[in-house]
C-alpha cells in the first residue's frame, strides 16, 4: 500500500519539547508505517525548546512541516484548526504531543483504508465488543474523545463539520463533531482489531487552559469539565437512545464513574456560571441521577457548600472512583 499517498497526519503540540521528541521518534523510526507521510505540526505558541527539536528532526525528515500560529489559541482551537488539514490524502490523522505506539496492529488498518472505512478507530484503550465481536457505537464515541483515535476518512469533514467544531471547542470534544456527523447519517465506525495509539503516562499538565490567563476564560470555559462537554457533544446525536446511552457509557462507566461524575459537578459546576452546564448534565442524566443531581445543586447554593466541600473530601472521592474503575477494566480486559 502507498501509505505516504494515503494518510497524513497533523500534530498539535504547545510546550512539551521532550514528550514531542519521543513522539517523533516514533512516527518516524524505521519500524513506523507512516515515517515517510507529510507530518503538519501546529505549534500553539510554544516558549519551550519546541522549535529546536523539530528543527533536529526537520534536517533529515523533509516530510514535516512546522507551522506556529501567532496567537496560543488554546488546545481545542487548535485540534480544529488541525482538522481544516485535512484534504491532501484520502485519510488524515490529529495527534497529541505525547502519546504512545505499536505499529503491530498497522496491516488491519491499512486494509480498512483499502475498503474505504469512513471512520476508523485506532486507540487502545477500553472497548469491551458484543458477542459478535463488534463495538457499540456507544462505547465507540467514548473512546473517540481520545483524539488520536481517529483516523478521519474519504468526505468525514465538511464545511458543516468544520463550522460544528469551532463552536464547540469551548466543550472539549470538537474532534468528535464528523463522528457525530457520520452517526447522524447511519453511518459505523471500524474499530481497528489491534490499538495502535494509547494516552501516554507521564503525568504532565493536561489543562485545556494552558498559556492563558485562567482566571478571565468565560464562564462557560472555565466551568468546562468531562461530564459536561461529552453532554454537549451528546445532545446533537439525532438517535436519543444511543445519544443518552453514550452519555452513560462516558460517566457512569470505567472511564470515569459515578462518584468522579457526582464529584466533579458537584465541586465545578457553582452558581450562575455553572447553570447552562449544570442543564446540559440534567439532560443527559437517566431518571435516578437526577434524583441526585438537584439535591446537590441546591447545596451548591447554600451555605452548607462550605462546610463539605473541602478539597480532602474530593480527592479521597476521586481515589475511590479511580480504584473502582481499575478494577472494572482488569476485569473487563483481563490485563492490567
Amino acid at each position: 500500500m502507498d501509505t505516504e499517498h494515503t494518510i497524513d497526519i497533523a500534530l498539535v503540540t504547545y510546550n512539551r519539547a521532550e514528550y514531542l521528541r519521543n513522539t517523533l521518534d516514533a512516527l518516524l523510526s524505521a519500524e513506523s508505517p507512516v515515517r515517510n507521510c507529510a507530518i503538519t505540526i501546529l505549534d500553539n505558541q510554544s516558549t519551550d525548546a519546541t522549535s529546536a527539536v523539530i528543527g533536529e528532526f526537520r534536517k533529515t525528515h523533509s516530510n514535516i512541516t512546522h507551522i506556529v500560529n501567532r496567537f496560543n489559541v488554546g488546545g481545542n482551537a487548535n485540534i480544529a484548526k488541525a482538522m481544516e488539514c485535512y484534504g491532501n490524502t484520502p485519510y488524515h490523522w490529529i495527534l497529541c504531543d505525547d502519546d504512545v505506539y505499536d505499529w503491530s496492529g498497522w496491516p488491519d488498518v491499512e486494509e480498512a483504508m483499502l475498503r474505504g472505512e469512513k471512520l476508523i478507530c485506532v486507540g487502545d484503550r477500553y472497548l469491551p465488543l458484543d458477542a459478535k465481536g463488534r463495538a457499540d457505537p456507544a462505547r465507540q464515541l467514548q473512546q473517540m474523545t481520545f483524539l488520536p483515535s481517529i483516523i478521519y476518512g474519504p468526505g468525514t469533514i465538511t464545511d458543516t463539520d468544520m463550522r460544528n467544531a469551532y463552536e464547540s471547542t469551548f466543550a472539549l470534544f470538537q474532534h468528535l463533531a464528523p463522528v457525530v456527523a457520520h452517526l447522524n447519517h447511519g453511518g459505523s465506525v471500524y474499530v481497528a482489531k489491534r490499538g495502535i495509539v494509547r494516552p501516554g503516562e507521564y503525568g504532565n499538565d493536561i489543562s485545556y487552559t494552558r498559556g492563558c490567563a485562567k482566571d478571565e476564560v468565560f464562564a462557560r470555559g472555565r466551568t468546562m469539565t468531562l461530564a459536561v462537554g461529552f453532554a454537549n457533544l451528546t445532545l446533537n446525536i439525532k438517535d436519543r437512545r444511543l445519544s443518552k446511552r453514550s452519555f452513560r457509557a462516558l460517566v457512569f462507566g470505567p472511564q470515569m464513574g459515578a462518584l468522579g461524575f457526582f464529584g466533579e459537578i458537584f465541586f465545578r459546576l457553582r452558581g450562575v456560571d455553572g447553570a447552562s452546564a449544570f442543564r446540559d448534565v440534567m439532560n443527559q442524566s437517566p431518571l435516578w441521577a437526577k434524583f441526585i443531581l438537584v439535591p446537590l445543586r441546591l447545596i451548591q447554593n447554600s451555605p452548607l457548600y462550605y462546610l463539605i466541600a473541602s478539597k480532602w473530601i474530593y480527592a479521597k472521592a476521586r481515589r475511590l472512583t479511580d480504584w473502582i474503575n481499575f478494577n472494572a477494566r482488569t476485569r473487563l480486559t483481563g490485563r492490567r
